[in-house]
């Protein structure tokens, strides 16, 4: 008996030292990790113009990171939807970001953006597929670790289109690491919430129609994004979060007085009157001040959630 008390221990301090030695090699892995992009790609126009875009670059700030892996939950008749975006941005002359969406049950996108931003806006341009312009988005392939966010995309003669149906053709492939593993994202049920907005200019307290989120975005490992809406029509309230902080919220009551107004908070200010709980996702309001240029301050009182 004593001998195999004596085996399970043996055992026990072989099993520890071994998971010891993996988290080493774990944290050494992140160590070694970085938010980065890899650029391999090359474009062609319609006159068989080539420019390679073959670009490495990186970001040691996690709240300006160059890749974007985002896990999306769309609630629709009390099931959430669960979609992906990547978005890889980098400069070559110009500045360019790719945004790459597909769905949770499918590895083709469902749609994709090239955004050039260049030194003279008036040349600006935005080439898609997976719109109404170009339904599909062929001859794409998507290589995607959902559980470090590591992503790579392979273009085969792949076209995209601007709002003038010209073209562009992809080739090549582009890949996008995190430094730390994404989110684990748990949503829980959804709760009852009381909040009220009340304009500077009167004294009445007017309940939100919609204090209840119904689409979250969770980007890396460390930015949230909540909606109660998807549309500016439906007393939108959308609230941005980067390492646990609040720091957008922009608030669209649609009252018949201000219709389709947009209300915003300057800046870090009223950072007291706004707190964020990670754990249940909830944001509470204290008198949190909201501007708008053209139409009375609101404040914000309650609290919202999933």
């Amino acid at each position: 008996m004593k001998n195999k008390f004596y085996l399970v221990f043996l055992i026990s301090i072989f099993i520890y030292a071994c998971g010891d030695n993996n988290s080493n090699k774990n944290d050494e892995n992140h160590l070694k990790r970085e938010n980065s992009v890899d650029s391999l790609i090359q474009i062609s126009d319609g006159n068989s113009l080539q420019k390679s875009l073959k670009v490495k670059t990186s970001s040691a700030d996690d709240t300006h990171p160059v890749y974007f892996y985002s896990q999306n939950f769309d609630l629709e008749k009390n099931t959430y939807k669960k979609s992906y975006d990547l978005n890889y941005k980098f400069r070559a002359e110009d500045d360019y970001s790719f945004n790459i969406s597909f769905d949770d049950s499918k590895k083709q996108p469902s749609k994709m953006q090239l955004w050039v931003d260049s030194k003279v806006p008036e040349l600006d341009k935005v080439f898609s597929c997976g719109d109404q312009q170009e339904p599909n988005c062929d001859n794409i392939t998507l290589e995607v670790d959902h559980k470090t966010g590591q992503s790579k995309v392979n273009f085969d003669q792949t076209k995209i289109y601007d709002h003038g149906k010209k073209s562009l053709t992809l080739s090549g492939s582009i890949s996008g690491q995190l430094k730390l593993d994404p989110t684990i994202v748990h949503i829980p049920t959804s709760g009852v919430y009381n909040a009220t907005y009340r304009i500077s200019d009167n004294n009445q307290d007017i309940s939100m129609t919609q204090p209840n989120f119904r689409f979250f975005s969770f980007t890396n490992h460390n930015i949230q994004d909540f909606f109660t809406s998807q549309s500016i029509y439906e007393n939108m309230l959308y609230i941005h979060t980067i390492n646990n902080i609040v720091n957008e919220v922009w608030y669209t009551p649609s009252m018949p007085i201000y219709p389709l107004a947009i209300w915003n908070r300057e800046d870090n200010t009223n950072l007291q009157n706004i707190s964020y709980n990670p754990i249940n996702l909830t944001v509470n309001f204290n008198q949190f001040k909201m501007s708008n240029d053209n139409y009375p301050d609101i404040y914000l009182n309650g609290t919202v959630g999933p």
